[in-house]
């Protein structure tokens, strides 16, 4: 049961704006079993809702992956704590600002969009993105342990990771997008440790005049929320989520 749980989440994740559309063959090749278990899994997604058959053996995400978001948003203590903070960075500095958590990789679970018409655009709700070249991701993954952390970088870079998590923020000038800077701070609970970053990602011009502005309001927002995460403590699966 564990197993085709586990098969089943990992033919979610081959659905993406690039690849929309899947079929046996090809699931079956990327997950390397046999078609017609990549078949059977397709079927039972579908006949669950979370996939619909669009064509003869081909598959798209189904409505219902829409209708858990939506309750997902809805209850998620962690989401509902952070967004006032969110929103006023952004009134602030007119910045684009982030929210992150480590799901095997760093996602994005919100984003407010920049009120600048040269604020950087913002990561999609649900983007995955590199932890080692993003302020967001560098934070999230300095926290994990040692061999999932060397998973991503070199044990030269580990270095780097460490000082982020003695200093509790990070930092990155044009490493992952061309043209714009961030800077990241981890929020952390007592029990669950570091289960959330925020981040503000700025254009390179306005990062070398105004970067220890933004990092510093970075850090005492998610001091200030980290205060705040003992009402999270009851529910600790909300963290993640």
């Amino acid at each position: 049961m564990l197993r085709t749980l586990s098969r089943a989440t990992t033919v979610l994740d081959l659905f993406t704006v690039d690849a929309p559309e899947w079929g046996a063959t090809a699931v079956a090749q990327e997950l390397q079993i046999a078609k017609s278990q990549a078949h059977e899994l397709l079927v039972s997604l579908a006949v669950g809702g979370l996939l619909q058959r669009v064509g003869a053996g081909r598959y798209r995400l189904g409505w219902r992956i829409v209708a858990l978001n939506a309750v997902l948003v809805e209850t998620s203590d962690l989401l509902r704590l952070v967004a006032p903070e969110m929103r006023a960075l952004v009134g602030r500095y007119g910045e684009t600002v982030h929210l992150a958590v480590w799901d095997g990789r760093p996602v994005c679970i919100d984003a407010r969009s920049g009120r600048l018409s040269t604020s950087v655009p913002p990561f999609k709700i649900g983007e995955d993105f590199p932890a080692s070249s993003t302020a967001l991701g560098k934070v999230l993954l300095a926290a994990r342990p040692r061999d999932e952390i060397e998973q991503f970088v070199s044990v030269g870079e580990q270095a780097s990771l460490g000082q982020v998590a003695a200093q509790g923020f990070a930092c990155e000038e044009q490493e992952h997008r061309q043209g714009a800077c961030s800077v990241a701070a981890p929020i952390i609970n007592q029990d669950a440790g570091v289960f959330a970053s925020i981040g503000m990602s700025v254009p390179t011009e306005r990062w070398r005049r105004g970067q220890l502005g933004y990092r510093r309001a970075v850090v005492a927002v998610a001091e200030h929320l980290a205060r705040c995460s003992g009402r999270l403590q009851r529910n600790p699966k909300l963290m993640s989520a």
